[in-house]
Parts: structure tokens; C-alpha cells; sequence
């Protein structure tokens, strides 16, 4: 946000206020002043949400008691706004300024006691006081003090103002003392806001109602209140930039750690390759020699390293997945299940299952090699984690707009408790001797191949009867 080009065009407004023809040294306009209190109380709202909240990533700005005040003074302004020139005007107007100039001398607490103006009860408490004093302002004006006598102020008014003069200049120097040091654009906005705050009120005690005067310190408030929106704006900004930063560190350090993964997974290949095949010769070579007991030693070792191999290759593959570009093209849904099923032909007949596709699968614009291996995965699970005669469905739903692939089968189900489980590496739910040597990996790598290709993977089961998977592949956008 810059800075200098939001503040030029309030003071020409400013400056054109001031210099419009006046009764009497006078410019009453209830509805520009209306207007003026209105939009500085929204102001005021937001930044003390913003204050309440924490204005940036690391908490360093974060002044719960100043959030609560500037919520205060906007509540307050707000029932201010609604009122005409009366004691509740000018008792209401002051409350908001004091409400402010509170928060503002609340920086000066001790951190512990500041991080209890997040809790609700003083939140609640806030609203509760403020609301109260407005309703008794607006309800029984004639409880409150003398807030002016014709056109002037009266001396409780002019203290009330001055005293919200003083709250707002006194921890100005806290804020330098703090905060200068650290050379941020914000904390010198702070100092201006606070000072804009406390002129306004020293302004306010040498006035009367609709004076040039009096609109001078609105005026003065108002540029408060457009420090405030810059503030807010540059909280938003560093925010945004901070986020940024961070993504672009964890994309980085995502690359890495794939690089790594491929490396270190391709460089244990040939080691582990050695190392079954020495076992596998001396298995040949000197199987006699070694007995029943020795030989079954090296058949487990063979076999482990096969297994291990196979868990380095998966990895390898995933490794792979988040580095190799996708070549995507537009291709008939059809054709890719019919290429997974082709590729399982020899299961499916083992298992005599029953696979039923839909006929109105629709064209998608997606890798096609990749896709036809989620339908292989998900299609090989209905048959491999079944205890009865297979039956798969493949369909495909319109749902807003989007298409929604369905692999649907009748096989074991999958227990509530593991459904979040299914999706991670090397991750196995049932058991090897029942249900095969599976490595775990054919659900991950799906669901990294539909998230490459911008959509979603979900499922539903019910355990003992089955299971469906759901996926999307995101909207099309070629490059």
C-alpha cells in the first residue's frame, strides 16, 4: 500500500471542507459528520481485531488490551455517529476517545497480563461495557454531565477530551524506546496514529460545535484513521510476503528431500543387488555343504532382500512422481480402464471376477500412463483384499461440474479407525501370509498421481463389505 498516495487525497478533501462557505463561522452538515464517524469507527473495529488477533506471523504484535480498545472507540463512534448535537453526542465521542487512549496506554503492561485480553471474558466484558454506557448515553441523556453550553464545550467535555490527549501521548515514547531499533515501517506508523490521536484531542478543547475548528480535528482523526488502514495493509502485505517465503523454503526443501530419496534409494539398489545374488550363488554352490538349516537361512535372505528391493523401487517411483513432468493430453476414460484391466487379465480370470464398466465414462485431459496405474492399484486392491468372488464397478458421476471417478468393490472392507491409514507409504492394514507379500505403497502412489494432476482421493468402506474410491483429476489447464 502506498502510503503517500491514499493520505494526498484526504487532505484535498480536508482542505475543501475547511474552505467551504460557512453561516457565522459555521459548516453544519450532520450527515458529512455522520458519514466521518461511521467509516473511522469501521476503521477502528478492524485494526482492533487485528491487534487482538496478532498483526503478524511470529505474535511480536500482538496487543490484546489495544485490539480491545480500539474495538471500544469503534462502538462507541458508531452510536456516536447515530446521534444529532446534544450531551449524548459530545459524552459518546469522548468515551471513544478514552476507550482508545486506555488501549493505547496498554502497551505499557507486562506481557503476561496482556495475553489475558485474548480470553473471551474480556472480550465479552469489552462489548458488555461498551454497549452499556451507549444505551445509558443514548437512553437517560439527562443522567449524564453537562457536555456543552450552546455552541461550546463545557469543562467536563474539554477534560474528558485532553485526558484522551494524554493516554494516547504518553506511551508514544514506549513505542520509540521499543520498537525504533527494529527500523519497521509499522512501528513509526504506530507513533503517527497515537500522535494524529492526541492532537485531535488537545484540538478538541480550543473548539465549538461545527467550527472550522471542530472539523479540523475530525480532519486529524480522520488521517488517524487512514494510518490505521496502512497499517492494516502492511500487516497484510508482510503477512502475504511471509507466506510466500515459507512456501517457496518447503518447495525447496520437498525437491531436496525427493533428490535425496532417489539418490540414496538408487545408490542402496546395486549393494542389495550384490548381496542377493552372493546369496543365491552360494545357495547353488554350496547348498549341500550348508544343510537343511543353513539353506533356509538363505532362502529367508533372498527373499527379504527381494522384499527390500521392492520397498526401495516404490520409493524410487514416489521419488519420481513429485520430480517427472506430466504429459497430459486429452484421452477417453474407456481406453485407460480398459488398458489397466488389460494389464490385470490373468487376476481377474484367477479370482473369476466380475468387473463392470460404465459406457459413458467421459474424455479427460490427464498423463494417461499415470492414470491407468491409479485403476490398476485400485482395481488390483478389490481383488487382492477379498475373501469372495470379486465384484468391481467403474463409474464416473457429474458432481458441480466436476467428474468423479468411482472404483467400487466388495472386498474385506476397511475398519473407521484405519481410513486415514490407507493412503500412507509402506502402510499395511492386513495380513502378508492371507492376503500376499503386498509392499503398501500402490495407495500412496495413487493418490500422489491424482494430487500431480491437481485433484482429490477419498473413500468410503464398510467393513466386511466392501470399499470405494473416490477421485477427481482437477480442472483442465494446458500449458
Amino acid at each position: 500500500m502506498k502510503f503517500g498516495w491514499t493520505i494526498i487525497p484526504l487532505l484535498i478533501i480536508g482542505l475543501a471542507i475547511l474552505s467551504m462557505p460557512t453561516v457565522e463561522g459555521q459548516w453544519v452538515s450532520v450527515a458529512i459528520h455522520s458519514t466521518v464517524e461511521a467509516v473511522g469507527a469501521t476503521i477502528a473495529i478492524l485494526l482492533g481485531c487485528y491487534l487482538l488477533l496478532g498483526l503478524n506471523k511470529d505474535n511480536t504484535w500482538s496487543f490484546p488490551f489495544l485490539g480491545l480498545g480500539f474495538i471500544g472507540m469503534g462502538i462507541f463512534d458508531i452510536f456516536h455517529s447515530m446521534t444529532g448535537p446534544s450531551d449524548s453526542f459530545v459524552f459518546l465521542h469522548s468515551l471513544a476517545g478514552i476507550a482508545g487512549g486506555l488501549g493505547f496506554l496498554s502497551v505499557l503492561l507486562p506481557k503476561w497480563l496482556q495475553n489475558k485480553g485474548k480470553s473471551l471474558a474480556s472480550v465479552f466484558l469489552c462489548l458488555a461495557i461498551c454497549f452499556a454506557f451507549s444505551l445509558w448515553a443514548l437512553n437517560y441523556p439527562n443522567t449524564l454531565p453537562q457536555m456543552h453550553v450552546g455552541m461550546s464545550f463545557s469543562p467536563a467535555a474539554i477534560y474528558l477530551n485532553l485526558l484522551q490527549a494524554f493516554l494516547f501521548l504518553f506511551p508514544l515514547w514506549w513505542f520509540y524506546k521499543e520498537r525504533h531499533h527494529l527500523g519497521l515501517t509499522r512501528t513509526y506508523a504506530f507513533l503517527l496514529m497515537g500522535a494524529l490521536f492526541s492532537f485531535s484531542g488537545f484540538t478538541f478543547a480550543f473548539s465549538q460545535l461545527w467550527s472550522t475548528s471542530w472539523w479540523l480535528w475530525h480532519l486529524l482523526r480522520l488521517l488517524a484513521y487512514v494510518v490505521a488502514l496502512y497499517i492494516i495493509g502492511h500487516a497484510n502485505y508482510e503477512l502475504h510476503l511471509q507466506v510466500a517465503r515459507d512456501k517457496r523454503a518447503l518447495e525447496k526443501s520437498n525437491e531436496e528431500l525427493d533428490a535425496f530419496a532417489y539418490t540414496a534409494s538408487h545408490d542402496l539398489k546395486e549393494p542389495l543387488r550384490g548381496i542377493h545374488n552372493y546369496a543365491q550363488f552360494v545357495l547353488e554352490d554350496y547348498g549341500e555343504v550348508l544343510g537343511d538349516d543353513g539353506k533356509a537361512k538363505l532362502e529367508t535372505m533372498c527373499r527379504l532382500s527381494n522384499r527390500l528391493d521392492g520397498l526401495i523401487e516404490s520409493l524410487l517411483r514416489f521419488s519420481r512422481l513429485g520430480r517427472q513432468k506430466l504429459v497430459k493430453k486429452d484421452v477417453s476414460a474407456k481406453d485407460i480402464v480398459d488398458g489397466a484391466l488389460d494389464s490385470l487379465a490373468t487376476a481377474i480370470s484367477e479370482k473369476e471376477a466380475t468387473v463392470e464398466v460404465a459406457p459413458d465414462l467421459p474424455e479427460v485431459y490427464c498423463d494417461s500412463t499415470l492414470l491407468t496405474q491409479v485403476f490398476q492399484n485400485l482395481v488390483a486392491n478389490g481383488l487382492k483384499y477379498n475373501d469372495q468372488k470379486p465384484e468391481i464397478k467403474i463409474a464416473c458421476n457429474q458432481t458441480d461440474g466436476q467428474a468423479v471417478f468411482t472404483v467400487e468393490d466388495n472386498g474385506i472392507g476397511i475398519r473407521e479407525k484405519h481410513l486415514d491409514a490407507v493412503f500412507k507409504l509402506f502402510k499395511r492394514l492386513n495380513s502378508r501370509k492371507k492376503y500376499g507379500d503386498g509392499l503398501g505403497s500402490g495407495l500412496t502412489l495413487s493418490k500422489k498421481i491424482i494430487e500431480r494432476h491437481g485433484g482429490q482421493i477419498w473413500l468410503q468402506s464398510q467393513y466386511g463389505e466392501g470399499t470405494s474410491f473416490y477421485f477427481t483429476l482437477g480442472k483442465k489447464q494446458k500449458a
